[in-house]
């Protein structure tokens, strides 16, 4: 089954992918769009490369309907900023993570994916591992996470975006899904640089960004390139709703490598490590794994 491996692999780029995004969202980038649009531009290098040693087909009208799609999920990234902003990153990342209970539904409904009892109850203990650590204790008690209503988003986004991919990926190979999705970023760039406050936004960003943060975007966004098309390829090949259970590993990785920096650089990322909090998210960590196994794929 490699399309496992690919799902597996997926999701530690994306991790560390998001990791390098909660570092430059919390250092270097104040505002969403501005950020958004200058990481497409940093796309746009690599998916010209695409154009030029990948076939791309068009095929009428699965690739307009990836336009479509494309255009949807740039705006994925306003709830991800304001959740890795107002949370750690971690934690906002596990919250993130109960997309795959939606898309096991909404897989079974449209595309006729009907899983066995195991492998929803994996899906659902892989996703319950997200409401552990949704909440953090404080002085006076627990309270929701600060990220929550945006996490929460981003998770219905990211599923409709992941049954989208499903049924495209019938019709159109995965390179030529890629480079017509992204064409849709790509298009909704003018538009929101037609609003006087992002466009403000954007220069002041252009006149600040330094060599420094240009090469560590442009590292990232490779990074996240790579993941992407491991994404595509797990789901061209294997059930979506277990590809999505699968990338549900990304808070595990992401709680990793957010631990080992906050305790070894904790200039560059600042999480809590306290026992209790660590213990906690071990144990959601160790409800993945078991989810994981469950599904029957581990």
């Amino acid at each position: 089954m490699d399309w496992v491996f690919f799902a597996l692999l997926s999701a530690l780029f994306y991790s560390v992918n998001s990791v390098m995004s909660k570092i430059l969202i919390d250092k270097r980038f104040d505002k969403p769009f501005p950020f958004s649009i200058f990481l497409t531009i940093i796309d746009l290098m690599f998916v010209v490369g695409v154009y030029f040693v990948f076939p791309i087909s068009w095929i009428y009208p699965s690739n307009l309907y990836a336009v479509v799609v494309g255009v949807f999920i740039s705006y994925c990234f306003y709830f991800f900023y304001h959740a890795m902003k107002n949370d750690e990153g971690s934690r906002a990342m596990s919250i993130m993570q109960t997309y795959p209970i939606l898309v096991a539904v909404m897989s079974a409904v449209l595309l006729g994916e009907v899983l066995g009892f195991n492998q929803y109850a994996g899906i659902a203990l892989i996703v319950a591992s997200s409401a552990l650590i949704s909440h953090k204790r404080t002085e006076s008690g627990r309270k929701r996470s600060a990220s929550l209503k945006y996490a929460l988003a981003f998770a219905l986004m990211i599923a409709v975006y992941s049954i989208a991919t499903k049924y495209l990926l019938g019709t159109m190979d995965y390179w030529s899904y890629f480079f017509w999705s992204f064409v849709g970023v790509t298009a909704n760039v003018p538009f929101l640089l037609s609003f006087k406050s992002i466009r403000s936004d954007f220069r002041r960003l252009a006149r600040m960004m330094d060599a420094k943060t240009l090469v560590v975007c442009i590292i990232k966004e490779g990074i996240w390139l790579v993941g992407d098309v491991l994404s595509m390829l797990a789901i061209s090949l294997g059930p979506v709703a277990i590809v999505s259970a699968l990338g549900s590993l990304q808070p595990f990785f992401v709680f990793v490598m957010a631990t080992m920096l906050s305790l070894f650089m904790p200039n560059i990322l600042k999480e809590d490590t306290g026992r209790g909090h660590l213990l906690e998210k071990l144990a959601a960590a160790l409800m993945i794994f078991i989810g994981i196994w469950m599904i029957g794929v581990a």
